[in-house]
């Protein structure tokens, strides 16, 4: 075998043998979404400000529905449109529209400070 052909099927081998390390691992989603303790300022805002205000606040108030202020969302999340949205239950509108469902983490976040009386927080 000459000098050339040995050099190739080295390099050959190094690039499979190298491939053949590389790992994929995936990304876990959330590390940790347990909720223990549900703010409106500090974690159901923000939320809200990311996924529902830009149609439910302000000047954009699609549907009658107001969620830009705590009072008038506390309205929403008592009388169980806000959660029957978001969750996609059957009889209400799924949230966001348009868009992808809240992860089960944020839902779990809403939910948990829905229960605990909606408190502004």
């Amino acid at each position: 075998m000459c000098k050339k052909h040995f050099f190739l099927i080295i390099i050959f081998f190094a690039f499979v043998l190298g491939f053949a390390s590389c790992t994929y691992e995936q990304m876990p989603e959330k590390a940790d979404c347990t909720v223990t303790n549900a703010t409106y300022s500090l974690q159901v805002k923000p939320l809200l400000e990311r996924y529902c205000t830009s149609c439910h606040a302000g000047n954009s108030i699609s549907g009658g529905i107001n969620l830009g202020t705590h009072q008038a969302l506390s309205i929403v999340a008592k009388n169980g449109r806000l959660l029957g949205s978001i969750q996609h239950q059957s009889g209400y509108s799924p949230m966001p529209q348009g868009g992808s469902k809240l992860s089960a983490c944020d839902i779990d976040l809403i939910k948990k400070w829905v229960e605990a009386g909606a408190k502004n927080d």
